[in-house]
């Protein structure tokens, strides 16, 4: 996803793609264009943000039992969008978990001040690192927030709304390294083992670039290529005997016959957009509210999930 402030082009990549840095891997190269004029220093003098809290399994959460469909977000917060995927998460809130559907995320923020940050949300005590949550339903708000909120444009809300995640944390996992393929392939292993389910629709947020990959992570100036994301897919398959049922990039650019052939026989579905989708993303909540209505009597299937996704999100521009 593009925030609105800073908007990227096809030229950037491409200079990429074309040598500019020359003798550089493609991660070289974009943690080189991440950290110059495109992304803020890192000053040593500010203070990192705790990621010290450790929950107990909450007795709330339905581990093992089965539903129909188990939606795992995989979201990386992690560089400067870290605003637009608390959002993001906020966003699952908004439905959460029915007795149909298991929806689990795992949200990596950067370890920055939020005063320093593109966007000050203030969101959950501004904590770092990564967190596993069972995602329940929110809060309603006050019917005064919600009539501006509906009435405002995306970009606001994400500015100006302050809110606190209410989901329970399930993990803690601290400081990890959310483009690393262990990382992606250990959530997809302990969602799938934890939430059981008939069918499983894995949901990347971040930034996308192309063939180069995804999931970047400015904490350890790394980068999710595609081979690495087929290899934690496929070891994640080793390890539950599920093939993942369909795979979501809600990223930039990955609309590419290069993901399609590298991710070919890694999932049964593969959506993702070949344009740049501007914040918020995926219309997320709405996504999982269809899915929970398709699948009452029985699940959804694969084929009408994906197509429901599709078609969503064509209503949303450039997403």
């Amino acid at each position: 996803m593009v925030p609105y402030d800073e908007p990227e082009s096809v030229g950037d990549l491409q200079g990429l793609a074309a040598g500019d840095d020359a003798g550089l891997t493609p991660r070289d190269s974009l943690a080189n264009y991440r950290t110059g004029a495109q992304e803020e220093p890192f000053p040593e003098a500010f203070p990192k943000k705790s990621g010290a809290l450790k929950a107990e399994l909450p007795e709330s959460v339905p581990l093992g039992a089965p539903r129909k469909w188990t939606v795992l977000a995989y979201i990386s917060g992690d560089n400067n969008l870290e605003g637009p995927e608390v959002h993001s998460l906020l966003q699952l809130e908004k439905i959460g978990s029915n007795e149909d559907v298991h929806v689990v995320a795992q949200l990596d923020r950067r370890e920055i001040p939020d005063d320093y940050s593109q966007y000050r949300l203030g969101v959950d005590g501004d904590w770092s690192g990564a967190r596993r949550y069972y995602i329940t339903k929110g809060a309603q708000e006050p019917s005064d927030v919600k009539y501006h909120l509906e009435n405002a444009e995306p970009y606001a809300e994400i500015q100006f709304k302050v809110k606190t995640i209410q989901s329970p944390v399930v993990q803690d996992l601290g400081e990890v390294d959310i483009a690393d393929k262990k990382t992606f392939k250990d959530f997809l292993t302990w969602g799938m083992k934890s939430f059981p389910a008939e069918h499983y629709l894995v949901v990347m947020m971040d930034h996308g670039y192309g063939y180069m990959g995804t999931m970047h992570d400015v904490s350890p100036g790394n980068l999710m290529t595609l081979p690495e994301m087929r290899q934690g897919l496929e070891e994640a398959e080793k390890e539950t005997g599920r093939k993942v049922d369909i795979l979501g990039l809600d990223c930039c650019l990955m609309g590419l016959a290069e993901t399609a052939y590298e991710l070919k026989d890694a999932a049964s579905v593969v959506i993702a957009s070949q344009q740049f989708e501007i914040v918020p993303g995926w219309p997320i909540a709405q996504i999982l509210t269809n899915l929970q209505t398709g699948s009452k009597d029985k699940a959804m299937p694969v084929r009408d999930v994906a197509k429901m996704i599709v078609g969503e999100s064509a209503k949303t521009p450039f997403s």
